[in-house]
């Protein structure tokens, strides 16, 4: 009898051993938490607010509202000193955060030559608490004539008869980008990243260099498909409705091991959301100018113009 129980408490034991042995083996089989599955957890919980309507405005809101607006200017320090909106404060990327952090509870009112580099800006500041902060339209081309050289220069219809009307392809999906860091926060590493993306400048590309090419380039046509159908589009882009790249939707088409070249009307929604997507870990370039700078003449109410901007000479000062 004793010798039947001690066979029975050895089988227990052994079977005890081995359950514990599977489930220590299943936990180690549980894949950690990676630091861009900490991030895309925090700025999809974050990125509709980010998003929201107000992250672009036109001149008459600065102009109007100057005295409770706080204006950062992105141009360089020599354009900035032969003239800019009075009370404008210039800026680096990066200068920018702590140069933001002078607002004083303003409003900030990011300007640049063309609103493009103003509207990347925008999106680093509005992901580092400045919810309210937005990039003026269209930048100083906007506010005074005298500085409209810099968009006009930028429209073209060179590539007018390269644009083609086929239907969206199959989005692929890639892989997540792998990021370095040791921190363990979703807040901490997207400080963190923001930093690094402001340190590396404002990515561009522009329309010469994609359509030389095409194939070295994973391009995104960031419109409904509608419009991707109805304007026409770059030969091969895949088609991203905007308000669509949270990492539970859409990111996976950006390429973790490519150049992403992001595309819209005017290269001001594109340098936004291009530096969401740095942040997030992929190389993204905006094109500069967007589609006013391959068909321009084809966009209707899209087209850079100088018709619809409202009290088009606001004055600027030299102190």
């Amino acid at each position: 009898m004793k010798l039947l129980k001690g066979l029975v408490v050895a089988s227990l034991v052994a079977s005890l051993s081995l359950f514990t042995g599977c489930s220590d083996d299943d936990n180690n089989n549980d894949p950690a938490q990676t630091q861009f599955d900490l991030l895309s957890a925090y700025t999809d919980a974050h990125l509709a607010d980010w998003t929201a309507s107000g992250w672009i405005k036109d001149a008459s809101d600065v102009y109007n509202n100057l005295a409770a607006r706080y204006v950062i200017d992105m141009r360089s320090a020599a354009d900035y000193g032969t003239g800019h909106i009075e009370g404008a404060v210039n800026a680096t990327p990066s200068t920018l955060l702590s140069v933001a952090g002078n607002a004083g509870g303003k409003t900030i009112a990011v300007v640049c030559y063309t609103g493009q580099t103003a509207s990347w800006a925008t999106m680093a500041l509005r992901m580092s608490g400045y919810a309210d902060a937005y990039a003026m339209k269209y930048g100083m081309s906007a506010w005074n004539q005298t500085y409209a050289g810099s968009w006009d220069g930028g429209c073209s219809d060179t590539y007018v008869a390269d644009f083609v009307t086929t239907a969206p392809p199959a989005l692929p999906t890639y892989d997540a980008p792998a990021l370095s860091g040791s921190q363990t926060s979703g807040a901490d590493i997207l400080a963190d990243r923001v930093q690094a993306v402001l340190q590396g400048g404002f990515l561009t590309k522009t329309a010469a260099s994609v359509f030389a090419d095409l194939s070295g380039y994973n391009v995104i046509n960031y419109w409904s498909e509608a419009d991707y159908t109805s304007f026409g589009h770059i030969p091969g882009a895949l088609q991203v409705s905007p308000g669509t790249l949270f990492a539970d939707q859409n990111l996976s088409v950006l390429d973790p091991a490519g150049q992403n070249v992001l595309y819209c009307w005017t290269g001001q929604t594109s340098g936004f959301m291009s530096f969401y997507l740095n942040v997030m870990g992929y190389e993204t370039y905006s094109l500069k100018f967007g589609a006013n700078s391959m068909i321009h003449g084809n966009l209707g109410g899209h087209a850079w113009g100088t018709g619809g901007i409202v009290d088009y000479n606001y004055p600027v000062v030299t102190n």
